[in-house]
């Protein structure tokens, strides 16, 4: 205990690398579990102490995920503020933070936690990441001064390590909740491109036996235009003689005419 240190403990909890993975295990003001809830009772009972928490500690506050035996209305409350936290100086992976007597100990005797918490004596494990950041603490407390045993310690190391089990298992079913949800909606994306790929196929379908019936039409249109142009062309023909003939019958006589009549 005496090697503990204490020093610099607000840029520890405000260390911006740790409340992002504080935040990505998305447990901060979630509801009771009852897998945290049985990990607490365990601990209560092999520890024999009438308090146990799973406290995580955030930048201004300890949250915790699980508590039993506080006093109200911190019980309810589910939190305090970190002016009564014993949990946020667990700023060591692996190491026991162990207090036998608050109101006797030089660092923790002025703590309000003592008189508004009845926290005398504590005995708390960090709650570390993989990657060696501390979430919190899992702690056992009594409202009297007691030396806690190596075998309770150990217990209380191992059920800490559970906790972590939890945490993790609930990261990972997330992560793997959040990458199903991506390729439900990159298969809805898909879906929706080819939908919108047949209805250009379409379209251009329709624009295509659009411009065909255009083109015959056009086709149509050139071979009317093309006859009519003959057509004309042959009365064109046709009226060269007729009016030279025409012409020629003007200048027979009338009574040329007539005689060939008789």
């Amino acid at each position: 205990m005496s090697n503990y240190d204490f020093s610099d403990i607000s840029a520890h909890v405000a260390d911006p690398t740790r409340l992002a993975a504080l935040r990505a295990v998305a447990l901060l003001d979630s509801p009771a579990e009852e897998a945290f809830d049985r990990l607490t009772r365990l601990a209560s009972q092999f520890a024999d102490a009438p308090v146990s928490l799973v406290s995580l500690v955030d930048s201004d506050r300890q949250f915790f995920k699980s508590c039993r035996g506080l006093p109200e209305p911190w019980q309810s409350r589910r939190e305090t503020p970190l002016s009564h936290s014993f949990c946020q100086y667990n700023r060591i992976a692996n190491k026991p933070l162990i207090v036998e007597d608050a109101r006797v100990h030089p660092f923790f005797k002025d703590n309000p936690a003592i008189k508004d918490l009845n926290v005398i004596a504590y005995l708390g494990i960090p709650l570390a990441t993989v990657d060696g950041y501390i979430l919190g603490s899992f702690c056992v407390i009594d409202s009297k001064p007691r030396k806690w045993t190596t075998a309770q310690i150990s217990v209380i190391e191992d059920l800490a390590a559970s906790v972590m089990t939890e945490v993790q298992l609930r990261s990972e079913v997330r992560t793997r909740t959040s990458a199903e949800k991506r390729i439900q909606e990159k298969h809805e994306e898909l879906c929706r491109a080819h939908q919108d790929l047949q209805r250009e196929s379409e379209e251009r379908l329709r624009t295509a036996e659009q411009l065909r019936l255009m083109d015959q039409m056009l086709i149509q249109q050139g071979r009317l235009a093309a006859m009519g142009e003959m057509i004309s062309n042959i009365a064109h023909q046709w009226r060269q003689p007729l009016n030279v003939l025409a012409l020629l019958a003007q200048d027979i006589p009338m009574t040329y005419r007539l005689g060939e009549l008789d």
